[in-house]
């Protein structure tokens, strides 16, 4: 499926465009099975940066080159300050174990100049609906 092949109207995200390594391992994460859960910043969303989450619509994932990969559904959403992220939320994520993920989301968010502990952060859980060939995408 192409970008352009997407019905009108949906909604689609990115995980990591501007680094490929790390947007590719995330893709594949999903596919696998082991990341079942994200989160964004939730001044992201009140800056019009990313749209926010909705339970039960359905969201197509785009790889680094803006190509759509996958289809997945919003199952559930809360928010809170990013030093209270759960652990087992954070392992959702399928990204390491909880101080990898620590981390890994505390660098990226001192990289975007926004982090502090205290920072509200939407977290999302999914389910992968449908994966794309990607195939298609390379003509």
């Amino acid at each position: 499926m192409k970008r352009e092949d997407l019905p009108e109207g949906t909604v689609t995200f990115q995980f990591m465009p501007d680094q490929p390594e790390i947007d590719e391992f995330l893709i594949r994460q999903v596919i696998k099975g082991e990341k079942t859960a994200t989160c964004m910043p939730a001044a992201h969303v009140e800056q019009g940066l990313e749209q926010e989450p909705v339970v039960g619509r359905q969201d197509v994932a785009l790889d680094h080159k803006g190509q759509p990969v996958f289809k997945i559904e919003t199952v559930s959403l809360f928010r809170c300050a990013f030093k209270d992220v759960p652990e087992e939320f954070a392992l959702a994520e399928g990204e390491g174990p909880y101080e990898q993920w620590e981390r890994n989301h505390r660098e990226l968010f001192e990289k975007w100049g926004i982090y502090s502990p205290e920072m509200e952060v939407i977290c999302e859980r999914f389910k992968l609906i449908e994966v794309f060939d990607r195939a298609e995408n390379t003509g």
